[in-house]
């Protein structure tokens, strides 16, 4: 496959998708570990103004919400199984399918039960480092991909033409590398306006950009 790197071995995937469920789980141990001293109403969504706008009950915090994620990340590898071009995803990109949700569990443990204890916790800062971080990742690994219905930019066109998949993906690697750069930055700087507005225009320009390539490609 043109010297990229494919799909690891089925075994290892199952092996790793394992861990992944029993790290997904874990923050159920502690939770029930710190159950008494848990209120009966738990933070799990906060505003910009770093204030909680969203609150759930104690058993569904501890227990609801590692299920939740544990079923999601289920899905994530049902999905990648059934892909008829899994051949082509590159190894590193499973691994971030694999792992995107054990840790996006284990923060959103954190916050639940850090907040209990440290109300000045700063929620939004650590989640836009974060997320500029993972754009940084995803942009990284974006001109890696071959055609695939898992990762990447899957449009009709993209997944269609091999060429605008290439090109958009070399594009959309460089958008989302700077993007994230940007995040990181605005984060620190408490920007979040300009933050919400780097989402909008990453996303939007990696939506765009195939079929803007497409045409430039047939007028010439």
């Amino acid at each position: 496959m043109n010297g990229s790197i494919v799909l690891a071995p089925p075994q290892k995937n199952n092996t790793d998708a394992c861990r992944c469920i029993i790290l997904i789980l874990l923050p159920m141990v502690v939770g029930v570990a710190l159950w008494d001293k848990l209120p009966l109403q738990m933070a799990t969504h906060w505003g910009v103004n770093n204030e909680p706008n969203g609150w759930m009950s104690r058993p569904m915090a501890v227990f609801g919400l590692p299920i939740i994620c544990a079923v999601l990340h289920l899905f994530c590898i049902f999905a990648t199984d059934k892909d008829k071009r899994k051949e082509n995803l590159h190894r590193k990109s499973v691994a971030m399918v694999l792992w995107i949700i054990p840790v996006a569990c284990w923060v959103c443990s954190a916050f639940t039960y850090g907040y209990v204890f440290y109300e000045k916790i700063n929620v939004g800062l650590i989640c836009c480092l974060l997320v500029g971080l993972l754009f940084i990742a995803l942009g990284n690994q974006l001109p890696r991909q071959m055609q695939n219905h898992v990762f990447g930019i899957r449009t009709k066109l993209t997944l269609s033409d091999e060429d605008v998949w290439r090109a958009s993906h070399r594009f959309g690697g460089w958008v989302m590398t700077l993007g994230g750069v940007v995040i990181v930055v605005c984060a620190l700087l408490q920007w979040w306006w300009v933050i919400i507005a780097v989402f909008v225009v990453v996303f939007a320009a990696t939506l765009v950009y195939p079929r803007w390539y497409y045409n430039q490609r047939e007028k010439k």
